[in-house]
């Protein structure tokens, strides 16, 4: 295997750099500090559109979950409340993963949408079917089990409560 760079080419690019100038230097370090300013725009231009796409999809579906979750508290158990469940906790799967991934903002997921990731675990027909998923499928709702752990504390901190643990979810 061939060396990336002989003795004689690093040699010439010290020779190099040893003959640049005040100007060649100058250029240099404009070169650096625009580098440095694309990668400071591109970070806050990705903060602002994880923000704006997060309020989007908070505004599109905000009433339809609020709906499902009521009218799933109401369903009596069987196929219609697994499907019902199903995709509920689904989308709240997905948007835990998008959390993660850092697409969505989860600071605005918290502010408008913690009571679906905390509340649900301790309803005890929900809990029921999620046990029952996940013992088929460890990996079923991992992100929203995870997320439901991660803002747990925060959670029972600001309602200054400490309900019954919830099933255990692993």
């Amino acid at each position: 295997m061939e060396p990336a760079m002989t003795s004689e080419q690093a040699a010439k690019i010290l020779n190099a750099v040893a003959k640049m100038e005040a100007r060649d230097w100058i250029a240099f370090g404009a070169l650096i500090v625009a580098f440095i300013t694309f990668l400071i725009k591109a970070r806050v231009d990705g903060r602002i559109a994880r923000h704006r796409e997060t309020i989007g999809f908070l505004e599109k579906k905000t009433k339809d979950l609020s709906a499902e979750w009521k009218a799933l508290q109401t369903m009596p158990p069987g196929a219609e409340a697994d499907e019902a469940a199903s995709a509920l906790f689904g989308m709240l799967d997905t948007v835990a993963l998008l959390i993660k991934k850092r697409a969505f903002d989860g600071e605005l997921i918290y502010n408008y949408w913690w009571k679906y990731f905390y509340s649900p675990l301790y309803e005890p027909n929900v809990s029921k079917w999620i046990e029952r998923v996940r013992a088929k499928d460890k990996t079923t709702l991992e992100h929203y089990c995870n997320l439901h752990n991660k803002w747990r504390p925060r959670i029972e901190r600001e309602l200054g409560v400490r309900p019954a643990a919830p099933p255990r979810q692993q």
